[in-house]
This record gives structure tokens, C-alpha cells and sequence, in this order.
């Protein structure tokens, strides 16, 4: 998920800039004119759903019925077993989920990870339709918008094809996930906003995606100013943060670590010992945190503090050099970060003789206790083939949430003359959902605000020490 070349980007805003749209879209090789060439579909793909190869990966829009991993199977099975049923109504509704569906070793979404989002979705479908497909409000049939491991290399060919799925039958109303905070997310929105689709995200952190910036662009989680602002409260409370260091990404095109460098710079800036020290992609990346490792204990003193502007697939790397800094020999190491460090595997702080302590301090996008669900909705993924397991992934709630939030706005649209709402009612409809029109989110209701964000959202704030993820707050 990670994007590092600009010449990739300029190549697919050529694609859109030329006005591909409908099923005579790009066949995804960056050497050709690609609106020359068809799409290159892959074994299993049908005329209502279009998946094409792109860059080696099978991508574009499936009912559930093309499996993009093994491992996805069951929860995409149990998704086109639901859209058929709803496919026997007269009239329904579509919710696309758009989003990385397949994975690699490079990239910032992993499996695991996709499939809770896929189980979030599901279990919101099955709430939307309540098992009775017969009611007043328009079934909703859940389709997956799989954009790839990179979604720059395919994020204008599939939000090609959701437009042209506003049209009847397929009846497009809402597009929830969006990816990640990466700058192909602003530029897919802003595709889908130009057609008038409402879109709720998922897990996008960034703070510049939201409505004021993209028209019809909402979310469900807190973002990343939200986030420092919970650190920043947590820590003033707790005697404050100390001398500091901050360690950012360079990959500008990543918006989540962008935002955490800027918000981290405006928060704790007056606790910065030094200049900030970058790190950036290539064979040098082990090189330069190897040398900041070595350099954080000198620049702080006593208890040293790493504020870590960056992904969590590069966090393991500097927690390791940091525990064998000789500088930092009998000093408990703190790294402050935000929600993407929820995927660091808990053993990574365990110390091993002659290493040094480094504890993980992070906050999080939903509250990480599955007992926190409310229990109608962990009766739901009780039966549901990803069961209760993925109610422990804040990715599982989250999408939950946007998909239930999406699912709410089309049936508040809809009316007895017209079953299936218009676009544009449903996009008017999300600002609203407050006050007395609440979203029933899986931990409790919640409410979007004007803007497209949450109003008062709670940011939990977690300790990883030692193998042992601590709650501070919530």
C-alpha cells in the first residue's frame, strides 16, 4: 500500500484525465496507451461484475462471487449467498466496499486484516436486511471494490466501474472503506464525488479527507489530529511527554504519516531536542534508523521518547535497533505513534538479555475490547463465518460502522413512491445522521457531524510493554 513513485501517479491521472469510463477501461500496463486496449479479465469474471488482471493481481467489483485469496473464501461465499437473495427483490440497493483486497509482503494491508474488513461489512449487511428482504426499505446487496495491493495501479479503473453502477439494477448508493490514508484515496474520491456517490471511510486517518476538502466524503473513526489531541490531553495529565525525538517518513504521498509529523510537530513541539530525523524508502531505509537509533538516547536524556511519524511495517525495524542501542543501555525507550501501530505484534517489545526496554504508546480507532460490542451485533458475527474472533481488530469495527452508517442513510432516503432513493438523497441524508438520527455502531451509536466527521469522538490510548498491550484511557 505504500506509494513511492510519482511517475506511477502521473500515470494513472493520464488514464483519468483521458475519461475512461464504463467497461472500456485501462487494461492496467503502464508501457501502452491503456484506453486502447480492453480490459483483461480474468477466469471467473462476468459480465455484471468485471475483475481484471493489473499488475500481475486480479482486480475490479465482485458480488462475493470471484474469490481474490483462499483465505477469503468463506466470508466472500457467505456475501454472495446474501446478494443473491437480495437479487430476487424487485428493487435493492447497492453498497460497494472499496478497498485492498489482496495482499503482499510490502504492503500495509495484510490478509488477516482484509478479511476482518470484509466480516465487518457482511455483518452490517445482515443487520441492514434483518433476514426479512421484504420490508419497505430497499434490500441492500453488498459488492467488494477490490483496488489491489497498490491502489495506485488500479484506484481510476474500479471507481470507473462504480459509477456506471449507479445506474439500474446494480442501483449504486454509497461506497464505504476507501482504502487508507495514501494520496490515491484523495484522488479516487475525488472521482466518485464528481459523480455525486456519498462515501463514508473506514479506517482513512488523514485529516484532510473529509467533506469540507472532498464533497460527500464522511468517516467513522477519529483522525489523526483527533488522535495527537488524545495523546497530547493523556500525557499533559500524566505529567507531560519530556525531552523528545521525532522520527518521520519521507514518503510525502502518504497521507497518514504526513498528517502524524505535522500534528506531532504542532503538539509536542516545544518537548523536540533536534531537528526532525527522516528515514525514507530504499536499501539506505536499515541504514538511517540504525543511525537514529544511536542518536535518540544522546538527543533526550532521561526517559528518552521517540514520537514515530511512520507505518507500522517499519516500526518493528526501529523498535529492534533501538533495543540494541549502546547508548541506550538500562533506559526505557518510549515510541509514541498513532492507530496504525494496532497490527505491531505485541511480541516485539518482549526484551531479550542485553536488550534494552522499549514500550509502544499508541492510540487507537475504535475501542480494542471485544467485550465492548454491543451484544445484538455479537450475535451477528456469531454467525457469521469470520465469528466473534475479528471483533478484537478495530478494522472489523470500523467498517462495521461505515457500512451500517451507509445502510442507514438509503433507508432514511428512501420512501414508499421511491423504494430506491436518488443519489443525491442519500448524500444529503449522512450529514444529518446526529442527535435523534444516531448510527447504531457496533460499540455503541455515534454520530457524524457536518463535516463529515465524528462529533466528540473517543480516542483510546493503549501501552504496549513487554508483550502486554495495557488500555490507559478510552
Amino acid at each position: 500500500m505504500r506509494t513511492r513513485t510519482g511517475l506511477v501517479i502521473l500515470a494513472v491521472l493520464v488514464v483519468v484525465a483521458a475519461g475512461l469510463t464504463g467497461y472500456h477501461l485501462a487494461s492496467g500496463r503502464r508501457s501502452a496507451p491503456p484506453h486502447h486496449s480492453p480490459l483483461a479479465l480474468c477466469p471467473g469474471s462476468t459480465p455484471r461484475f468485471q475483475i481484471f488482471r493489473n499488475n500481475g493481481a486480479c482486480v475490479g467489483v465482485t458480488d462475493g462471487s470471484y474469490v481474490f485469496d483462499p483465505s477469503l473464501a468463506p466470508i466472500e461465499r457467505a456475501i454472495a449467498r446474501e446478494n443473491a437473495k437480495v437479487r430476487e427483490q424487485r428493487t435493492y440497493a447497492t453498497v460497494a466496499l472499496l478497498t485492498p483486497m489482496t495482499a503482499s509482503a510490502a504492503s500495509d494491508v495484510s490478509l488477516p486484516r482484509i478479511k476482518d474488513e470484509l466480516a465487518g461489512a457482511y455483518a452490517a449487511q445482515l443487520a441492514a436486511n434483518g433476514g426479512d428482504l421484504s420490508q419497505d426499505q430497499p434490500p441492500v446487496q453488498l459488492v467488494l471494490a477490490n483496488e489491489g495491493t497498490s491502489q495506485e495501479l488500479a484506484y481510476g479503473q474500479v471507481t470507473g466501474l462504480l459509477r456506471e453502477m449507479k445506474a439500474p439494477p446494480a442501483n449504486l448508493r454509497a461506497v464505504v472503506g476507501m482504502g487508507v490514508s495514501v494520496e490515491q484515496t484523495i484522488l479516487g474520491a475525488k472521482i466518485l464525488s464528481k459523480a455525486g456517490l456519498p462515501m463514508i471511510g473506514a479506517v482513512t486517518t488523514a485529516d484532510q479527507l473529509d467533506w469540507p476538502n472532498i464533497t460527500g466524503l464522511a468517516r467513522v473513526v477519529p483522525d489523526v489530529s483527533d488522535q495527537v489531541t488524545a495523546l497530547q490531553r493523556y500525557f499533559a495529565a500524566h505529567g507531560g511527554l519530556g525531552p523528545a525525538v521525532l522520527v518521520t517518513d519521507t514518503n510525502r504521498s502518504d497521507l497518514y504519516t504526513s498528517d502524524l509529523m505535522q500534528d506531532f510537530s504542532t503538539a509536542f513541539g516545544q518537548d523536540l531536542n533536534s531537528q526532525p530525523q527522516p528515514f525514507g524508502p530504499g536499501p539506505g531505509e536499515s541504514t538511517e534508523l540504525r543511525l537514529i537509533s544511536s542518536s535518540v538516547c544522546p538527543l533526550t536524556g532521561t526517559p528518552p521518547t521517540v514520537l514515530y511519524a511512520g507505518r507500522e511495517s517499519d516500526l518493528p525495524t526501529l523498535i529492534n535497533r533501538l533495543q540494541g542501542a549502546p547508548n541506550c543501555g538500562g533506559k526505557m525507550v518510549t515510541v509514541l505513534t498513532g492507530s496504525d501501530a494496532v497490527a505491531l505484534p505485541p511480541s516485539l517489545t518482549t526484551n531479550q538479555p542485553r536488550e534494552g526496554d522499549v514500550s509502544v504508546v499508541y492510540s487507537d480507532i475504535a475501542d480494542p475490547d471485544p467485550k465492548a460490542v454491543v451484544p445484538q451485533v455479537q450475535q451477528i458475527f456469531a454467525g457469521s463465518p469470520a465469528g466473534t474472533a475479528s471483533l478484537s481488530d478495530p478494522w472489523t469495527i470500523a467498517t462495521y460502522d461505515a457500512m451500517t452508517a451507509a445502510s442507514i442513510a438509503i433507508s432514511d432516503a428512501a420512501s414508499g413512491s421511491s423504494p430506491v432513493p436518488l443519489v443525491g438523497t442519500v448524500l444529503g441524508i449522512i450529514p444529518l445522521l446526529n442527535q435523534r438520527q444516531e448510527v447504531p455502531g457496533a460499540t455503541g451509536p455515534f454520530s457524524i457531524g457536518t463535516d463529515g466527521n465524528l462529533i466528540n469522538p473517543d480516542v483510546p490510548i493503549l501501552r504496549l510493554t513487554d508483550g502486554t498491550p495495557t488500555l490507559l484511557s478510552s
